[in-house]
């Protein structure tokens, strides 16, 4: 990544979704982190809390290794991608996105027309989420609070919210 503007952006790419075969449910984030585009890997970093509030949310102990953690999602009809195919940052602070460009997520939609509940984690998220979305979802949308390690807030709330995803898949 170079940098790309005078406020020490850079441009960060998004990765390729996690999908398999008819996922019922898509979670979607805003754009790697730092580590997780080094490691070429959804949350990457291991001090965000997305792979332990998944474990939590599909009452399952979440592998160690990356390959198998997106097998036990997909495997539960989970499906993983971000909200922005890129934009420039400032380190891992969504806060400081400039000139982002949407993925095409109307288009994974009806690709795989069998998802009816995105969840989206956290507010950056849904705010480019909404900003980008044109054209209807017919499914549900549920906004969750970001599972960034930045985002200060009781793990017993966190989980709370996040074990919905859980409950979905059950219903």
């Amino acid at each position: 990544m170079a940098v790309s503007d005078d406020q020490g952006r850079e441009r960060r790419f998004g990765l390729l979704p996690v999908v398999g075969n008819a996922p019922t449910v898509l979670i979607l984030g805003t754009i790697p982190s730092v580590l997780s585009s080094r490691k070429g890997q959804y949350y990457g970093n291991p001090l965000n809390h997305f792979w332990r509030l998944m474990g939590e949310a599909l009452k399952e102990t979440m592998p160690d290794d990356y390959h198998a953690r997106c097998e036990t999602l997909t495997r539960n009809g989970i499906a993983v991608w971000d909200v922005l195919a890129e934009c420039d940052i400032r380190g891992s602070g969504d806060h400081s996105i400039a000139n982002p460009v949407p993925n095409d997520i109307l288009g994974f939609l009806e690709e795989n027309r069998s998802i009816r509940h995105v969840f989206i984690n956290g507010k950056a998220a849904h705010r480019f989420y909404l900003a980008f979305l044109e054209g209807p979802f017919t499914g549900q949308v549920t906004v969750l609070p970001s599972s960034s390690p930045a985002n200060a807030m009781r793990w017993a709330d966190r989980r709370e919210r996040w074990v919905e995803i859980g409950k979905v898949l059950r219903s």
